[in-house]
């Protein structure tokens, strides 16, 4: 569904005459997909917002996994057993 309005937009855009130096997207597989194969010329660029986002969301679950291992590593020693 986001390709299909993406297309719409840039025929809508192209029948008035625009032309597109560098476009910025979010991060849809099939958008950038289409960009690649279909604007050769144009520069394809991702959102700050949605590269933070990704990046936020992939270091919490390092974290997340990197806790939840020291603890099982903690509960082997029976650390916790004594307390």
């Amino acid at each position: 569904m986001e390709l299909e309005g993406f297309i719409r937009c840039k025929n809508q855009l192209e029948s008035r005459g625009g032309e597109v130096a560098t476009i910025t997207t979010d991060r849809n597989r099939t958008v950038a997909k289409y960009i690649r194969e279909n604007w050769e010329d144009t520069v394809h660029q991702y959102d700050v917002w949605h590269i933070a986002k990704s990046i936020t969301f992939n270091v919490f679950s390092f974290m997340h996994h990197e806790m939840y291992a020291l603890l099982h590593y903690f509960e082997d020693a029976n650390i916790f057993k004594s307390l």
